[in-house]
C-alpha cells in the first residue's frame, strides 16, 4: 500500500508548471465532458478516471512529459493508427507537457475501454 499523497487532482498538480497543469486539465475535460459519467479519483497518486470500480484512464505527469495510460487490453491496439509519432510503451502514450489536446484519440482509448467493460 502506498502513503496518499494527493485526495484532488488540484493537489495533485500543486507541483505541476502552468503549461502542465493546463494540459491536464484539458486532457480531463474533454474526457469528462463527452463521458460524465466517470468519476475522477486519485488512485496510486495519480489522477484516475473510473466506471464504477473499473477504471478507464489515468496519467502521469513528468518534468519533460505526460504520460496518458487507457486502461484496458484493447485501447492502445485499437488506436494504432492514431498514435503514430508519440513513444509508447506497453501501456502507455507520452504526448508532450504542451500537447495539444486530440480529443478523438482520447476519446477513442476511452471508448474502447468502456466497449471492453460491457
Amino acid at each position: 500500500e502506498t502513503t496518499r499523497r494527493f485526495g484532488t487532482l488540484d493537489e495533485y498538480l500543486k507541483a505541476s508548471d502552468a503549461q502542465t497543469s493546463k494540459t491536464v486539465r484539458a486532457i480531463f475535460a474533454s474526457l469528462q465532458k463527452k463521458y460524465p459519467k466517470l468519476e475522477l479519483v486519485i488512485a496510486w497518486n495519480q489522477p484516475m478516471l473510473k466506471l464504477g470500480d473499473d477504471y478507464v484512464f489515468g496519467l502521469s505527469t513528468h518534468t519533460q512529459h505526460i504520460l496518458i495510460a487507457p486502461w484496458g487490453k484493447a485501447a492502445l491496439a485499437q488506436v494504432a493508427a492514431g498514435i503514430d509519432g508519440y513513444k509508447t510503451n506497453k501501456k502507455t502514450i507520452q504526448v508532450p507537457i504542451d500537447w495539444k489536446v486530440d480529443v478523438k484519440l482520447l476519446h477513442g482509448l476511452v471508448k474502447t475501454r468502456l466497449d471492453e467493460l460491457k
